[in-house]
């Protein structure tokens, strides 16, 4: 993991047990330290990112699921900017 997206994985595993108990199976939008969402559909938390954080900030999409459920080969996180 680079150093560009430490700071969205520890904000996500700080707020795991919340976002599990009220939203798991959905998707976090998180910048920084900040979550800035929740939403049914990855296309709805990139779509979000993009229109609220703009194309040339990294931020992390990622579903939210129990440890036991991910799976390293498919971990479904997104760390995205545009060229």
């Amino acid at each position: 993991m680079g150093r560009i997206h430490e700071a969205e994985m520890a904000s996500y595993e700080k707020h795991r047990a919340d976002l599990l108990r009220e939203s798991h199976g959905h998707w976090v939008l998180i910048k920084g330290e900040t979550v800035h969402g929740v939403f049914e559909t990855e296309d709805e938390a990139l779509g979000a990112g993009y229109r609220c954080l703009g194309d040339r900030q990294p931020f992390l999409v990622r579903r939210i699921e129990r440890p036991e459920e991910e799976k390293v080969h498919d971990l479904p996180w997104y760390l995205t900017l545009r060229p």
